[in-house]
């Protein structure tokens, strides 16, 4: 403008000129002076609406007629101004970010504009203020606003960031920069980058006795996170196994939701997971421990019910007896225990300490008065109320030696029979009231046993005659027995014995002979005397008069003649069913009391004779023989054997036909070729005879059968062995069964049957039926023989064979029981309990099965039903308490039967003697009221008598 003005003057100078600016340009900002030139401002320039300016100056030159008109152009730059500040649009911005993106990432571009021109007046850059002092997570870039992120973000430190943004163009002049800004709220957007974090304690605690349903603990977790990434809830994932806890998984509340029970279960521990409802979910782990608090509701317990001590007697008081212990579950002051003795008999004598539970005595005990205490003892505990127990205690008092012995009579007199066996005849009887060792006895004789004729049991007391008494030796005994105990020291006491010996039959019969030996044939007739005995006795009167009887293994095969004492045979004898016989001979004399006896031995040898048949063991025999069979060579043997001894019992063979092709060896049996033979088809059957030796010799025969070709027999049995069951003493003609033979090939000729052997005198068989009958029943015995071989021999004039025949006996009751002993003899203490064994008594019976089961019974003096027996072992018991002063002695009758049909039987007596024991004090007989006058001087006032009942009084 300045310049232009210059120029205008220049011209106006040199010319008169007049000037003008055409009217459309832009003139309203400018003005012309139309005789100067001067350019002048209508109004104030701005750069920022127009930069530049062209004017079309007309320029008239008035010196020139006409004037003339020139143009000029005239252009005008605007300078700028700093007339402008930089502008934002927003004045305040909302920016949202989330938390977990890296350093570096962009935020937001800035912009802001200036109106000035494209100099550093609208040069802008950017800066940030932020109004707190922490530090800033954000940085801007100066020139092209863009915000990025500095620093790693957290939401959970810093939710938002206020920030200023400034924006400042670049004048030269600083003083002159203007300025804008605007408010940013940058807002960190929450991730789930934080996991739930528990701030409620991880113990807590419960009464045992509380309700379902009761609060017990709030769980508590925080999670910084927003929303739902800070949505926590709780849920139980071990220790609640037993669902005794419920958790709300909202609320955390934790409570009960079954009926606790320290005992139990004293602490829970629980794994609580507080659990975000981020995606992914995040979670965190407590385990919480719940201590159940005591509640007193457990009484004490003993360790035992029962508890046995024991204590010696005499001891000073404060004596330990035993400790007591109780258990108590609860804890703390309710588990705190007391002891007591509770009220009882006996409870005074002790004490307990309260807190230990040490039982002790108060005074000193006396096990003689009281020997057992049953202590009660309570135990209670600290609870309130508190509850309690009890139990007891079984005291023993330990005995200690200080009682002596006393004997029940201190002097006592007994009266006993001469001859006197080893028997009881006393028993001394005394009493100590100590225990164990103290109050064990033992007795002994200390004085007056001459002869030693006496023993004294040291346990029992029971004074024993150890050898014969003669009362014309010596009559009477006064004998010192001592008692004493098994104490240290040892106590006792003394007490007098006076014994009278009584005289009675002391003598026994006497045999010739300790032993008798006698041979006997065994083929003797039954009733045949063997043997006479004869026996003394120097007693005189029924004392010396003798009886015989016959005792041992007899097995009624012999009996005695009971006056004379001739033996005789009562059944047949047969030396192979028993070689000898052993047995007693008993002479008895006839004394009414006390009876004496004596046995002597006696051996019968039952001497063999020729009564059986030898008996082949293999009937009949079939031999091949190869046709090549050499001469000399032995083609068979047949073996025998018989039950005889001696030359009766050896065996000799032989052929019954002549034969020339073969012979025998007489003693071996060997059957031997004589000469080759002629045939391939060869047969032939030969008869061989086996005989004893005996005086007159027995047989049996049998049937060899040679053949060279196997072939079929020619006569056969229907049955290779037949079997036949008979009673014994069956009579004679009684049918067994019959045996059939027959023609395999018919020839016409009859069979004709034979029994070989000795058996033809027992059987006999029908020469044409076979039909086998008894012949003579007498060898029909089951208890000599259970079994008869038979050999039948079935022939023709061609031909023939054997077959065997089995005859079981069958038994039947032909024999009566027979008792051991005639007559026996017991005795039994009186005052034994009942089901006391006596005496065993018993009876034989050969005969088998029910034939010889014996069943004893009790027939007659079996008073007051004294005694029982027991039908199947004889064995006679007390089935009372018995009593001698009532009943001394029993005269039993007794039954031994079998179970045949009909049943047999036998009876013997059995004699019980009672024994005395000394059971009967002396009675004192009462003599009514007796007046005594006081201040009398010496006078005599009444006598006591005694009575005693008792054969030891």
């Amino acid at each position: 403008m300045g310049k232009c003005a210059s120029d205008c003057v220049f011209v106006t100078a040199n010319r008169k000129l007049c000037f003008s600016i055409t009217e459309d340009d832009n003139n309203a900002y400018f003005g012309l002076d139309s005789w100067t030139g001067d350019l002048f401002l209508y109004k104030e320039l701005d750069y920022e609406t127009s930069s530049h300016f062209f004017l079309q100056v007309i320029i008239e030159d008035y010196n020139n007629n006409p004037p003339q008109n020139n143009t000029v152009l005239l252009g005008i730059d605007v300078e700028d101004q700093n007339d402008h500040s930089p502008h934002f649009q927003d004045d305040f911005i909302v920016i949202g970010i989330e938390e977990n993106v890296p350093a570096g990432t962009l935020v937001y571009t800035f912009s802001a504009k200036d109106g000035d021109g494209s100099s550093l007046n609208s040069q802008i850059q950017y800066s940030l203020e932020m109004g707190s002092m922490a530090e800033n997570p954000f940085v801007v870039h100066p020139s092209y606003g863009t915000l990025v992120v500095a620093s790693p973000l957290d939401r959970e430190i810093t939710h938002s960031v206020i920030l200023t943004v400034s924006a400042t163009d670049q004048t030269i002049n600083m003083d002159d920069r203007r300025r804008d800004s605007l408010t940013a709220k940058i807002v960190i957007i929450d991730v789930n980058d934080n996991s739930p974090s528990f701030v409620s304690s991880p113990l807590c605690y419960v009464m045992e006795d509380a309700d379902v349903g009761l609060f017990v603990h709030h769980v508590t977790a925080k999670d910084p996170d927003e929303g739902r990434n800070g949505h926590v809830t709780y849920h139980l994932i071990s220790g609640n196994e037993n669902g005794s806890f419920i958790l709300d998984k909202i609320t955390g509340l934790l409570s009960t939701a079954q009926l606790l029970d320290r005992e139990v279960q004293e602490q829970y521990s629980l794994t609580v997971v507080a659990l975000d409802d981020g995606s992914p979910a995040l979670s965190a782990t407590q385990v919480l421990s719940i201590l159940v608090l005591d509640v007193n509701d457990e009484r004490p317990i003993f360790l035992q019910q029962l508890y046995e001590t024991a204590v010696y007697e005499n001891q000073d008081p404060g004596e330990l007896v035993i400790r007591v212990e109780a258990v108590d579950r609860d804890a703390g002051q309710h588990s705190s225990l007391q002891y007591e003795i509770l009220p009882g008999p006996g409870y005074e004598k002790f004490r307990i300490n309260l807190d230990s539970g040490k039982l002790e005595t108060a005074v000193s005990l006396d096990r003689e008065i009281q020997e057992v205490f049953s202590i009660k003892v309570l135990v209670r505990d600290g609870g309130t109320p508190s509850l309690s127990s009890t139990a007891t205690v079984i005291c023993k008092v330990l005995d200690e030696n200080d009682n002596s012995p006393k004997f029940f009579f201190p002097v006592f007199e007994i009266h006993i029979p001469e001859n006197q066996q080893h028997s009881v005849v006393y028993i001394a009887r005394a009493a100590d009231m100590d225990a164990g060792n103290n109050g064990a006895l033992r007795y002994k004789i200390s004085g007056g046993n001459v002869g030693e004729y006496f023993t004294l049991n040291n346990t029992s007391g029971k004074l024993l005659v150890t050898h014969i008494l003669d009362r014309e030796d010596a009559s009477n005994f006064t004998l010192t027995i001592e008692c004493h105990d098994l104490g240290s020291p040892s106590r006792s006491s003394t007490a007098l014995l006076y014994i009278t010996v009584l005289d009675e039959n002391d003598h026994s019969p006497l045999f010739e002979k300790n032993q008798y030996h006698i041979s006997v044939r065994e083929d003797v007739e039954v009733g045949t005397a063997i043997m006479d005995l004869f026996a003394s006795d120097r007693d005189d009167g029924p004392n010396g008069e003798v009886t015989y009887s016959l005792i041992g293994d007899i097995s009624g095969t012999f009996a005695i003649d009971s006056i004379t004492g001739s033996i005789v045979t009562t059944k047949v004898l047969d030396r192979e069913t028993k070689s000898q016989y052993t047995f007693r001979a008993v002479a008895s004399d006839c004394s009414s009391h006390l009876q004496r006896s004596t046995t002597a031995s006696i051996v019968v040898h039952i001497d063999d004779v020729n009564d059986n048949n030898p008996v082949f063991l293999q009937s009949p025999i079939r031999a091949f023989v190869p046709v090549e069979t050499t001469v000399n060579e032995t083609v068979a043997t047949v073996r025998a054997e018989d039950v005889d001894l001696g030359p009766n019992g050896g065996i000799v063979f032989s052929l019954l036909a002549a034969e020339t092709l073969f012979e025998i060896d007489a003693e071996m049996g060997d059957i031997v070729l004589q000469e080759p033979l002629a045939s391939e088809d060869f047969s032939t059957q030969l008869l061989v005879l086996a005989s004893d030796q005996g005086a007159l010799p027995r047989t049996a025969t049998t049937l060899v059968i040679i053949f060279t070709k196997e072939q079929e027999e020619e006569i056969s049995f229907s049955h290779s062995l037949y079997e036949a069951v008979v009673p014994e003493n069956s009579a004679a003609g009684t049918s067994l069964l019959t045996v059939e033979a027959y023609e395999r090939k018919f020839t016409g000729e009859s069979i004709k049957y034979s029994i070989l052997g000795e058996e033809e005198s027992i059987f006999s068989i029908h020469p044409i039926t076979g039909a086998i009958t008894v012949k003579e029943p007498v060898f029909l015995d089951y208890e000599i023989k259970h079994k008869i071989n038979i050999s039948v021999l079935a022939e023709n004039s061609l031909n023939s064979a054997l077959c065997a025949v089995t005859v079981l006996l069958q038994d039947v009751n032909d024999n009566v029981p027979k008792f051991k002993q005639s007559s026996y003899k017991a005795s039994v203490w009186e005052g034994q309990s009942p089901k006391t064994d006596v005496i065993q008594i018993s009876a034989t019976d050969p005969d088998t099965g029910l034939n010889g089961e014996m069943e004893y019974s009790i027939l007659s003096g079996n008073e007051n039903a004294a005694f029982l027996i027991d039908s199947a072992q004889g064995t006679l018991a007390t089935s009372t308490v018995l009593d001698h002063e009532d009943i001394s002695s029993y005269r039993l009758v007794v039954q031994a039967s079998d179970k045949g049909n009909p049943r047999l039987s036998a009876t013997s007596i059995v004699r019980i003697q009672v024994v005395d024991i000394n059971d009967n004090a002396p009675i004192v007989q009462p003599s009514g009221e007796v007046e005594v006058p006081e201040r009398k001087t010496q006078k005599f006032l009444f006598q006591v008598k005694k009575q005693f009942k008792g054969m030891l009084a």
